[in-house]
């Protein structure tokens, strides 16, 4: 058996991937086509055969350092693993190998993490819980059922919601009353443009301009739509105006909005680690729907 650095799965092993892959239908580790500096993998081979593949997600930095360079805890890589075995030759260390090989090559640049099930978090390589990460979800039938409820709860200020006309973007003004009375003023920086601020679309930024004179949105949401839901993402409060409600106040117009026009159900991710916006996510009606629980990873070598 020998163990290859793959820094992304070219032609001259994509036949053997793919061949892999197709093997173990259930689950596809990381993996990328092209470069790409976020991705690491690491395959284990028998002859021309792959057996076992590891790949790691940078999920921390833009780029990662080399992997020689020694950096305290706080500056260091966090790749996110996944692997993927030939049921024929699980339990058998393969993934042990892999697991090893990664860690001893990028110890002192990097940390390792990995979703984990409940049979798994006593193994040999698995340190500390670190964090869980849920999915929350809000159908319409449980948002129009509890509206009047969730409704009293918003701020009943006198705010600018805008969303975009394909409901994709959202975003709260201040009124300047009510910037007054908050204690807040609101100053617009005249040096940058809404769309480098925001990553707007032409288009959006020219219908924000319209109603809103260029001012700067206290708050945002993005909404993606699928076949059978829509992802919420891009949640964003300005820094000077948390702990306001005014978080609520948007997310409450944006599901009003939202379900007015779709039946899709809305989802989200949210780890625990964020407990504003957990807390947030729940007082706005979404329920929990799946739980993955992140560890942090050494070397089963050391």
């Amino acid at each position: 058996m020998e163990i290859k650095k793959l820094d992304y799965i070219d032609e001259t092993i994509s036949a053997a991937f793919n061949d892999f892959l197709g093997k173990c239908s259930d689950y596809e580790p990381y993996y990328s086509n092209q470069y790409n500096p976020k991705f690491l993998g690491y395959a284990l081979f028998e002859g021309d055969t792959i057996i076992s593949y590891l790949g790691a997600l940078l999920i921390n930095f833009e780029k990662p350092v080399t992997s020689d360079i020694e950096l305290d805890e706080a500056s260091k890589n966090i790749f996110e693993i996944s692997a993927l075995t030939l049921p024929e030759y699980r339990n058998k260390g393969c993934f042990t190998k892999l697991l090893g090989k990664c860690i001893s090559d990028w110890q002192n640049s990097s940390n390792f993490i990995m979703p984990l099930e409940e049979e798994f978090k006593e193994a040999s390589f698995v340190s500390d819980y670190l964090y869980s990460e849920y999915l929350y979800v809000l159908k319409k039938e449980d948002f129009v059922a509890n509206q009047e409820t969730l409704s009293k709860d918003s701020l009943k200020i006198d705010h600018y919601c805008a969303f975009t006309e394909d409901h994709q973007h959202y975003y709260l003004y201040l009124s300047a009353e009510d910037a007054s009375n908050s204690g807040e003023a609101l100053e617009a920086d005249e040096s940058l443009e809404s769309s480098e601020v925001y990553g707007l679309e032409d288009e959006d930024v020219q219908i924000l301009n319209a109603c809103f004179n260029e001012e700067e949105p206290a708050a945002v949401i993005n909404i993606s739509f699928e076949k059978s839901y829509a992802t919420i993402y891009g949640v964003f409060v300005d820094e000077d105006k948390r702990n306001l409600g005014l978080g609520y106040a948007l997310l409450y117009d944006c599901l009003e909005e939202h379900f007015s026009n779709y039946d899709l159900p809305l989802i989200l991710n949210v780890t625990s680690t964020n407990i504003p916006a957990c807390k947030l996510y729940k007082k706005a009606g979404f329920k929990a729907a799946s739980q993955v629980n992140f560890y942090a990873i050494t070397s089963p070598m050391s």
